[in-house]
Parts: C-alpha cells; structure tokens; sequence
C-alpha cells in the first residue's frame, strides 16, 4: 500500500496558527461510503484513512469545524453538485470540474494496480510483457463513478464493463466472465471477497498507475472557497520557503 498526504507534508513545516480561518465555518464533505479503507460508513459515522487526513488537515490545522457524511458515491456527488455540501476528495475529472473548483495540488494519492485469476492466460506471458501491454487484449471491469478509471480507458480507447462495487467486478473475474479489474491496491487487499477466495487471486507487482485526490470545492458552496485559499497560500508561502 502507498498513499501519500502532500499537503500534510507540506504543512509540517509551517505554523497555520496566525492564518486560522474563523472556527465560526462549517465546512461539509460528502465522502464514498463504500471504499474501504479509505472511507466508509454511513452518515455521520463515515471513517477511514481518507477521513482522518483531511480532517487533520482541514479541521485540526485550519481551525475549522468539519462536517463528515457517507453518501453513496453518486449521490455524494449529486449533493456537492447542487451545494448542499461544501466538498468532495476526489480525482477532479473534466466532468467534477463543472460544478466545483479544485486545488491546485493533489492532496491524497493511492497506487493503482491490476488484479487476474491466477488460472488466467495471462501469467503465462507475464514473465514476458509488463502487464499493461495486454490491456487491450483482456476484458476489464470496473466500478460506476471511477473517475479515474473512466478517464484511463478512455485515453487508451478502451472500454470496461462497469459495476457497482468493486466486489461485483471480483466476483465476475472470479466466475471468467472478465479477465481483470484496476483498483486501489489497499480496497483490493482488504476487499472481504478477495480475503475469502485469495488463493483465486493475483494482484500485480506493476503500478498501473496513481489515483490522485484533490479538494474539490461546490462552486455553489458560501464557505468552502475561503478554505482553499487559505490551503493554497499556505502550499505557496512552503514551496517558497523549502525547510
């Protein structure tokens, strides 16, 4: 597993405490319900590796009294979308980029890998090819509101069946009716599916890439811009003032 929050890196070396935002804000971040181990949980209960590092960097460093809801993805984003709620942590597709504003910097970043049978064609030649040069030979899968994975497939001209869950796609590889999926190497690990049946499974050394997270801001949101501001001088004044 690799993940990593730049911006908490990058605040490691620079006291907000004169800067705090006003603790008068509340800021509302819809969060996945149903991506662990990043978030998870419904409601106010949503917890997780992702819900930890921004409220540690939105809450407990710029003072400001954060808000956590689980949503299901696609209503998450229908919400921030209409301003009912401040902010979404996510990949700031093209599609995203309409209805809210990003940061400038990434502020999570997870690894991307390939998962196959372990009866698949495939090993047979791995020895041979990295991975990614039999893309588009091999059917994948992949899970509704990946903004990554749509973005990925789309610039190889590929196409994925889409699922609602990463589960689902487990369970089709499983079953051969698709050859492989990419994910988030933690959710793959920790997926129960993937616990119960491991020996069925091969999850690939090769990184086929990153899923990089930012802040993604509703451009309807009264409150949610002061924030960012706040986040990028901070990023501005550390890149100018390198410890």
């Amino acid at each position: 597993m690799r993940f990593f929050f730049l911006f908490i890196v990058l605040f490691s070396s620079y006291s907000l405490s004169a800067e705090k935002t006003s603790s008068n804000y509340t800021i509302k971040i819809a969060y996945n319900d149903n991506w662990f181990p990043f978030s998870y949980g419904k409601g106010e209960s949503v917890d997780g590796e992702l819900v930890r590092a921004i409220n540690d960097l939105i809450s407990d460093r710029l003072g400001v009294v954060v808000y956590n809801y689980g949503l299901p993805w696609k209503r998450a984003q229908a919400e921030v979308k209409s301003g009912n709620f401040d902010v979404l942590i996510t990949v700031p597709t093209r599609e995203r980029l309409k209805y809210t504003y990003s940061s400038q910097s990434p502020v999570f970043e997870v690894k991307m890998v390939a998962i196959i049978r372990t009866d698949s064609p495939l090993t047979k030649v791995l020895n041979q090819e990295p991975f990614s040069s039999f893309l588009n030979k091999a059917e994948a899968c992949d899970t509704l509101g990946n903004g990554w994975g749509k973005t990925f497939y789309n610039e190889l001209g590929l196409k994925a069946q889409l699922t609602n869950s990463i589960e689902s796609c487990l369970k089709m590889i499983n079953a051969k009716r698709l050859d492989f999926t990419i994910q988030a190497e933690s959710s793959l690990k920790s997926n129960p599916f993937y616990i119960k049946n491991k020996m069925d499974f091969l999850i690939l050394d090769e990184e086929i890439g990153s899923m990089k997270f930012s802040i993604l801001i509703s451009k309807s949101s009264r409150v949610g811009f002061e924030i960012m501001n706040k986040l990028e001088d901070a990023f501005k004044i550390q890149n100018a003032n390198p410890q």
